[in-house]
């Protein structure tokens, strides 16, 4: 078929391809913010400067406790570091550090980012052994130069409140994570403290994690790495993930490996961090609902977890405030410190319950008329002491329980007297009969046979006098 040329077509042929302009422009218009947001992706938006430092200790003497996989943790969580874009040169890793190597290092990092400015992403994880005091209610981190943890372990480890203190008032601009990966169970802790470690409040500008829960012991189990390092290190190179979702996720992952072990944390972030950058969504919106939904069921049930714990710390002070502590020792320290306050202890408050505690215990019976038992620290005792604001023992009669020994009897004096009995009853100006006799004549007619330390005191010729 022949074309016909025709002066009528031309104006045809221009409307048509005023039509295809038209329709270009709308479908540009249409796909102009899909364009910019690809062009997002691609375009990589202003750099943060990124700064870590991994200390990881594990050469403990045998006395302390050694570890096999601390080195390992900080290995691996640098590499993992390094694929989100963490600089090499920003990386530090310090390994079997004592005390002035961890403090020196600590420094310099905090001098480094402080210097950075602001849009930085500061990230310390410490991989090694940490204790908690009871007493301060701090957590600190022990380095290998500690032989032995004895009581001045303190003055020789790290407080970690210290470290966080610092990061907090020197670098406030940036976003601070710090991750506590310690608590290990194969601590070997005679000292009073603890294992677990003792909550630390929130920060601003600051997420706090800890490998375990408050009073729990994180495992050092694992071929490569310990189970914490190894959740971590996953998480970290999952892209379109942020803070929240993605210490979320290690707290499921090491639970699901160790079913004993749920890590903890205190967020104070003002704002969502993603180490590993922002993606696109790829679900439906469906699916983007129920898992909005599941995460906001997680974020219920981690509130509902961490106000039990809460309020466990908080029953434990209120039973350590009324004297009901478990620690023996902490008991004795508090017994004695309460026996010094009302003038019936004159030793050295070492929470060693001794002969000269004990004679403390017994003056303080005689003297307040009650019946505490002696050979160990009650916490009936305690919670009774504290309702005391006067001087109970007279100045005279407390050199007494001075030392772990009794004074040895003059040479004029051929038995040892009570003197606190007798004067107490001196006192009263009542008859006064005084008889010599034996130590086993003295228990079987006051106490039936059974020894009683509290009204029996034997001298060092088995002889004694009792006043009544």
């Amino acid at each position: 078929m022949r074309f016909r040329k025709s002066a009528d077509m031309v104006p045809n042929f221009y409307s048509y391809l005023c039509f295809l302009e038209r329709a270009n422009m709308v479908v540009i218009r249409r796909l102009a913010p899909m364009i910019f947001a690809l062009c997002l992706l691609i375009v990589p938006a202003k750099s943060q400067e990124r700064f870590a430092l991994l200390i990881g200790n594990q050469s403990y003497g045998e006395q302390v406790g050694r570890l096999g996989n601390p080195i390992n943790d900080v290995n691996l969580i640098a590499k993992s570091l390094k694929a989100v874009g963490f600089p090499d040169k920003n990386i530090v890793i310090i390994t079997d550090a004592d005390r002035l190597s961890m403090l020196s290092a600590l420094d310099a990092y905090i001098d480094r980012i402080s210097s950075a400015g602001k849009d930085v992403i500061s990230f310390f994880y410490y991989s090694g052994h940490g204790i908690a005091n009871r007493r301060d209610r701090r957590n600190y981190l022990i380095p290998v130069g500690v032989k032995k943890l004895d009581r001045n372990v303190w003055f020789k480890a790290i407080a970690l409140d210290d470290v966080v203190k610092k990061l907090s008032q020197l670098a406030p601009n940036a976003a601070h994570f710090v991750i506590f990966d310690a608590c290990r169970n194969l601590l070997i802790a005679p000292v009073r403290g603890g294992k677990g470690f003792v909550p630390m409040a929130a920060r601003r500008g600051m997420l706090i994690a800890f490998s375990t829960d408050p009073g729990d012991t994180a495992s050092d189990e694992g071929e490569t790495s310990g189970p914490y390092a190894a959740a971590l290190a996953g998480e970290l190179v999952k892209q379109g993930q942020h803070h929240l979702d993605l210490f979320q996720n290690v707290k499921e992952k090491v639970y699901r490996s160790t079913r004993l072990q749920v890590p903890w944390t205190r967020d104070g972030m003002l704002q969502r961090v993603y180490l590993s950058g922002q993606g696109l969504p790829v679900q439906t919106g469906k699916s983007n609902s129920e898992s909005a939904m599941a995460a906001e069921l997680r974020r219920a049930k981690e509130q509902l977890r961490r106000a039990e714990i809460e309020r466990a710390a908080a029953l434990r002070d209120a039973a350590n405030a009324r004297g009901e502590v478990a620690d023996p020792r902490v008991l004795a320290e508090t017994l004695q410190r309460e026996l010094k306050r009302v003038g019936c202890y004159l030793s050295r408050v070492d929470g060693d319950w001794g002969a000269g505690s004990k004679r403390a215990m017994a003056d303080y019976n005689l003297h307040s008329k009650s019946a505490f038992a002696t050979t160990r620290p009650t916490p009936q005792a305690i919670a009774k002491l504290r309702t005391v604001f006067v001087r109970i023992c007279p100045a005279e009669t407390t050199t007494k329980n001075v030392g772990s020994r009794p004074s040895k009897p003059s040479s004029t004096s051929k038995v040892r007297e009570l003197g606190p009995r007798a004067r107490s009853v001196l006192k009263t100006k009542r008859t006064v009969v005084c008889r010599k006799e034996g130590l086993v004549e003295c228990r079987e007619r006051l106490c039936g046979g059974q020894r009683c330390p509290d009204r029996c005191q034997p001298n060092s010729g088995n002889r004694l006098r009792i006043c009544e």
